[in-house]
């Protein structure tokens, strides 16, 4: 108790000491089937080993359980298993090992919830509630670098072939293995030459790039410059498929708004406005760095 302070509460399970009490007390996950990470992964089959434990009195004779669950993602394939005799303060793995399937779509972090009835000779039931939870990729993409363009200005400008290098980051909970990836656009200004790019293994929280199999695209000589052109990325790995979204723009951008103003809504609202009809651009509060990447600044320094 504290001032101030929610109390916690919990309920436990209250056992009488005259009689045997079968409960969960660990787990092992063989996911040999798939990655064999000990991880459970979306589009898994997983061999579920439980251990029984007797914390009551006396032994618990012919000891076997019974696994069921409610879950959309998840589907039993063994739902029984045996124990045997379980001696006092004793425990036993299930043989065979329950089984379970996992959907291909499911989500990161999601919590499978299940419910184990272990019986004994005596026809007791004595209920456990194990989960396991399952961790699947998640690739978001992070920024994109024009190499190897003839004018060595990092710029893909009308006119020019060059090449692309994306850097995408792992945000789930599994490593994301051998990520596969195939480059598309919707704009009439590019012509993608090679739209393969390997990004190798990504483990969670890190970031990966296709340096090594970079995209290679050109722009139409009558590409406007600063025209905004969007791309998409499909990403694989293995039975998890993602589609990325990016923008790049040919030639140097419209504008750079620089905004020292205090007060700075005006510069605010015509990044919003300029943005609105079409026109590619950046603002800032502080003077952009290498004004050589746009065609005009517009500054708002107040009245």
């Amino acid at each position: 108790t504290k001032a101030n302070y929610y109390r916690y509460e919990a309920d436990v399970p209250i056992t009488s000491s005259t009689y045997p009490y079968v409960t969960f007390s660990g787990a092992l996950i063989d996911d040999s089937a798939g990655n064999n990470d000990g991880v459970v992964n979306p589009g898994e089959t997983i061999d579920y080993g439980v251990y029984g434990k007797n914390v009551g009195t006396g032994t618990a004779l012919s000891v076997y359980g019974l696994l069921s669950e409610g879950d959309t993602y998840v589907t039993l394939s063994v739902d029984s298993s045996w124990y045997g005799d379980i001696a006092e303060d004793d425990s036993s793995l299930s043989s065979p090992y329950y089984t379970f399937n996992v959907a291909s779509n499911c989500p990161n972090a999601h919590v499978v919830n299940f419910t184990l009835d272990f019986h004994d000779v005596n026809d007791s039931i004595f209920t456990s509630y194990p989960s396991v939870t399952v961790y699947a990729p998640i690739l978001t993409y992070v920024d994109v670098v024009v190499q190897n363009d003839p004018n060595a200005n990092g710029i893909l400008d009308p006119d020019e072939t060059a090449d692309l290098v994306v850097t995408i980051e792992n945000e789930g909970g599994a490593t994301a293995s051998s990520v596969t990836s195939t480059l598309w656009t919707s704009s009439s200004y590019i012509t993608i030459n090679d739209n393969s790019g390997n990004f190798g293994t990504i483990n969670p929280g890190n970031q990966g790039n296709n340096s090594a199999d970079p995209y290679n695209v050109t722009a139409s000589a009558t590409t406007p410059t600063g025209t905004v052109c969007n791309f998409e990325v499909e990403v694989v790995s293995g039975i998890y498929v993602d589609t990325l979204q990016f923008s790049l723009v040919v030639g140097k951008k419209h504008y750079y708004i620089w905004n020292p103003d205090p007060t700075p809504t005006p510069g605010a609202d015509c990044h919003t406005m300029l943005g609105n009809l079409g026109y590619s651009g950046d603002y800032g509060t502080t003077l952009a760095p290498d004004l050589t990447l746009y065609q005009a600044v517009l500054v708002f320094v107040g009245i």
